[in-house]
């Protein structure tokens, strides 16, 4: 039997219908169909999932209301609404903060305190492992604080910007 949830992903409404399907999942986005497989890989939220044959890492960290998903170096924070005709979730209350997914390097600090930024927002390139990875806003706010500078090391977990 399927269920149907209702997403808000940075803001938009999405309507996602999830089936069983064996050891898979059969998930409808859009009017479409796609066959999930989803593997927890470790304890601390990273998940590899493969979808319509195509493989993606995804680390997910719960918060009240929903998720925020690392997808790649786009962040996208999920807000989750559970039934048919059930609303999606309001918008998050508060302030959201962009937390270093990995140790690395910053390499560039895109915003300053004040700065007003809409979801999808480049924030912060932070280097790990010789590669860039670019951090972008999981909703729009005002840039209330910026505690990185370019050239600083930061350790997984590091708060670097924090938006209301």
């Amino acid at each position: 039997m399927a269920g149907t949830l209702n997403l808000s992903l940075n803001g938009r409404h999405v309507e996602m219908e999830v089936e069983p399907d064996g050891a898979r999942f059969r998930v409808r986005l859009d009017d479409r169909w796609h066959s999930v497989e989803l593997e927890r890989t470790n304890q601390t939220g990273l998940y590899s999932v493969l979808i319509g044959g195509r493989s993606w890492e995804i680390f997910a960290r719960e918060r009240q209301g929903g998720l925020e998903l690392l997808v790649g170096n786009r962040v996208y924070s999920v807000d989750v609404g559970r039934g048919r005709g059930a609303e999606p979730a309001a918008g998050v209350a508060g302030a959201w903060s962009l937390v270093s997914p990995m140790a690395g390097q910053v390499i560039e600090v895109r915003v300053r305190p004040g700065e007003a930024v809409e979801a999808g927002h480049l924030l912060v390139v932070v280097e790990s492992m010789k590669m860039n990875n670019e951090l972008s806003a999981a909703r729009a706010g005002t840039v209330a604080d910026v505690s990185v500078a370019p050239g600083q090391r930061v350790e997984k977990g590091r708060v670097m910007v924090r938006i209301t």
